[in-house]
């Protein structure tokens, strides 16, 4: 899945690649067939891709267009499938010297008639800066006409978490355009937070407390970005944030790594390793990183274990007044022998849609979720799994295997 191909003349390669790698560097996930073109056959790919991004970048170099008559050029099959689905967006980028040929083929002379920005070195900034609100835009119509459908059909539809996440409701559309962005790039961010509470059962959330590359799941992998995206938003004084995770060497623990649900790449040659770094990675935020020690003062972040096998992940988010119809739960299916945790099965529900099935997964949580049983789990075990995790870690972490 990706959500922008990216359809250009092979003459204007270098320019393609700086666009590619300006969306990239944003965190788009884009089509370009020198860098991401898999093995197997050119058309049958090309065709899938196309079809399969919702937005379609076509780069108008100077004559572009001028052999788009012939019956294998492929620039004029992408124009033309792309063109045949009126729900994706199609851009277009134009060099100064681009220019339309007196005659087009049928299927694809509405390209004439569509705007176009002119793209040049000196505006190059500038204008895919443009070109990504329009993204983000798009996006934010694709969460909309997600959240149509799960209206249409509440409860009943079903993906892979990589395509729940990455396309369907990404964290620009959970959390905000801007917020992601400066995260992303490493800049502060002091605008609004639209998210009040979330509040999350897992079996580890290695991704927000260990993120190191060598205990997360390959496909899964952000680099640190929930991790950050966390801390700012702790750093919100009207942000809570509840966390429920399996205890290590409890019969949850046990479960998850005899019978493969972990979905963890990363540890597959010491599945258990996940709990121990996780609780760790929780204990030291709390005593070392200000703004969860901050909020773990007041009380505003909490964290629980439990014993339990959990049957799913659950993931509720809060927002604030303006944003509440967003309101939802986000469920992740444990099943046995998944390979990776992006292949997990996923369900989304909103709370005013769907009020049934959002508060039954939401009390499965408040279920999970005991503090005096926690607490006890904790003062009895902590010490034992922080000193397993340090005496361990090189070997979990497959420095020592």
């Amino acid at each position: 899945m990706y959500e922008i191909f990216i359809s250009y003349r092979h003459e204007a390669g270098h320019f393609a690649g700086r666009i590619y790698d300006f969306l990239a560097a944003r965190g788009y996930s884009a089509f370009l067939d020198v860098a991401t073109m898999h093995q197997g056959r050119f058309d049958q790919q090309i065709r899938r891709f196309v079809q399969e991004s919702p937005n379609f970048l076509l780069v108008l170099s100077p004559g572009a267009l001028d052999e788009v008559d012939r019956e294998d050029d492929w620039v004029a099959q992408e124009i033309s499938i792309a063109l045949q689905d009126p729900d994706k967006q199609i851009l277009l980028l134009a060099d100064p010297a681009f220019r339309f040929p007196e005659q087009l083929p049928a299927a694809i002379e509405p390209i004439r008639s569509m705007h176009y920005y002119e793209l040049r070195m000196d505006n190059f900034a500038a204008q895919m800066e443009r070109t990504t609100q329009e993204l983000r835009q798009a996006r934010n119509r694709e969460s909309l006409a997600c959240k149509r459908h799960y209206r249409q059909m509440p409860g009943a539809t079903m993906y892979s978490r990589e395509k729940m996440e990455k396309q369907l409701l990404p964290l620009e559309s959970r959390f905000g355009e801007e917020l992601i962005r400066c995260v992303r790039e490493g800049r502060p961010y002091d605008g609004p937070q639209r998210v009040q509470r979330i509040r999350m059962s897992c079996y580890a959330g290695s991704i927000l407390f260990r993120p190191e590359q060598t205990l997360v799941d390959s496909r899964s992998f952000d680099k640190g970005l929930m991790y950050r995206l966390f801390i700012q938003l702790l750093a919100d004084p009207d942000f809570s944030l509840e966390v429920l995770i399996v205890a290590p060497e409890s019969p949850g623990a046990v479960d998850a790594g005899e019978y493969e649900k972990l979905g963890n790449s990363a540890l597959e040659h010491a599945p258990e390793g996940v709990f121990y770094g996780s609780f760790a990675g929780v204990w030291g935020l709390i005593h070392s990183e200000p703004a969860y020690k901050k909020a773990f003062e007041e009380k505003r972040f909490r964290f629980f274990v439990t014993q339990a096998s959990m049957s799913c992940s659950v993931f509720e988010m809060v927002y604030k007044p303006g944003w509440s119809e967003m309101d939802h739960v986000k469920v992740d299916f444990y099943n046995e022998g998944v390979m990776s945790n992006m292949d997990r099965r996923c369900m989304l529900f909103f709370a005013d849609t769907d009020p049934e099935n959002y508060n039954f997964f939401v009390q499965r949580y408040e279920y999970l979720r005991d503090p005096r049983r926690s607490a006890k789990l904790v003062r009895e075990n902590r010490d034992k799994w922080l000193e397993e995790w340090e005496t361990n870690r090189d070997y979990y972490c497959g420095h020592d295997t």
